[in-house]
């Protein structure tokens, strides 16, 4: 027989902590996964501000050469403009990773004409300097997130099954 009445209830406590426990971490976890997105989506916005400053700085000394030129502020190539703005760009990019020489889009358009939006542009901002008008130098970086979360990265990956989901844009008048 047993005495008068005692219940143990210690397996039960455990079992309601067990539940609560990893719901309540999940929440968390995924208010910090929210966090980092939107400090990863500033971060990329940050890259792609510099990176146009970069072009802008440098576009108008494409090709140039003189005693007044160094190598940094004039590219031989509009290659090497690329290039250097994809290392301004990744000086930058510390916390989203490197950014691949594909998902850095370089273009040049004419003042007050509209993007197309393809991003698949590579004028090489000289189009206009012989008329004399200035260019708009416009970058697009892309870059990846993954969440830390497992079953928020799960969710997301389901929802947006494409690898780069943070992207940011930057225009800047050429001097």
């Amino acid at each position: 027989m047993t005495g008068g009445g005692v219940r143990r209830s210690g397996g039960q406590a455990l079992v309601e902590f067990a539940l609560v426990v990893s719901v309540f971490l999940l929440i968390v976890f995924g208010v910090v996964d929210g966090a980092r997105l939107v400090f990863s989506q500033n971060t990329v916005g940050q890259v792609a501000r510099e990176a146009a400053r970069l072009a802008a700085v440098q576009a108008p000394f494409v090709g140039r050469s003189g005693s007044a030129c160094t190598a940094p502020t004039c590219p031989a190539t509009t290659a090497v403009l690329r290039t250097n703005v994809l290392a301004a760009a990744n000086r930058m990019a510390v916390t989203v990773g490197p950014i691949a020489s594909a998902n850095l889009y370089l273009d040049c358009t004419a003042p007050g004409s509209p993007r197309s939006g393809a991003w698949t542009g590579g004028n090489d901002c000289s189009a206009n300097r012989a008329a004399g008008a200035s260019n708009v130098v416009n970058v697009r970086v892309v870059a990846s997130f993954r969440p830390a979360t497992p079953i928020v990265g799960q969710l997301i990956d389901a929802l947006y099954p494409a690898a780069e989901r943070l992207s940011a844009s930057s225009s800047m008048v050429i001097p």
